[in-house]
């Protein structure tokens, strides 16, 4: 239940915003010294086709990086993490062929009102958390003449202070910043 959920894990428990956690380091304060021998089921939803990056929690929502059957289009949705109700869904053309599958396999980063979506193919995308509205994109690859890797892109984007750290692997430019709120390169 929610309540030993929080006295287990402290004031953190149900965020998980960014790839392996709050301090991207994988730990939780506190665990329990033992499960429930029958967990019990809260809901249960359908996954996409892929499924190849990690989840994000955050104030509530559940946020996934998955493919469109069609393999096609990135699609990211939103769940009310209680219920598993879709809040949002935003679907992105992402068209080519990549060894291992096109899903993407960055972790969504959840971050002060704003997603921070990439996939395998190198499209950046910040999209409102609570709406999923597109509020600005970049085509790493193309932007930082980068190549793309044979795997596709998998770093999820770190953010510090206002700064979205990127990494295109590019010639000149193997580590980027952006503006995190406007997407523009910073350095």
């Amino acid at each position: 239940t929610e309540p030993q959920l929080r006295a287990w894990l402290g004031d953190s428990a149900g965020e998980w915003p960014d790839w392996r956690g709050p301090g991207r380091d994988g730990h939780v304060p506190r665990l329990p010294a033992r499960l429930s021998a029958q967990p019990k089921l809260v809901w249960k939803k359908a996954a996409m086709t892929g499924g190849l990056a990690g989840l994000s929690v955050s104030g509530g929502r559940l946020y996934l990086a998955e493919r469109e059957f069609a393999d096609a289009q990135d699609v990211y949705r939103c769940l009310n993490a209680d219920t598993g109700e879709l809040v949002w869904l935003a679907a992105f053309p992402s068209p080519g062929k990549l060894d291992y599958g096109q899903s993407p396999r960055a972790t969504p980063v959840i971050h002060q009102g704003r997603a921070y979506l990439l996939g395998a193919f190198g499209e950046l995308r910040c999209v409102n958390a609570a709406t999923g509205k597109l509020l600005w994109k970049r085509n790493l690859p193309r932007e930082f003449k980068a190549e793309l890797p044979t795997w596709g892109m998998c770093s999820p984007p770190l953010v510090v202070d206002d700064l979205l750290i990127v990494n295109p692997g590019g010639t000149n430019a193997s580590v980027a910043a952006l503006d995190r709120v406007t997407g523009r390169t910073r350095w």
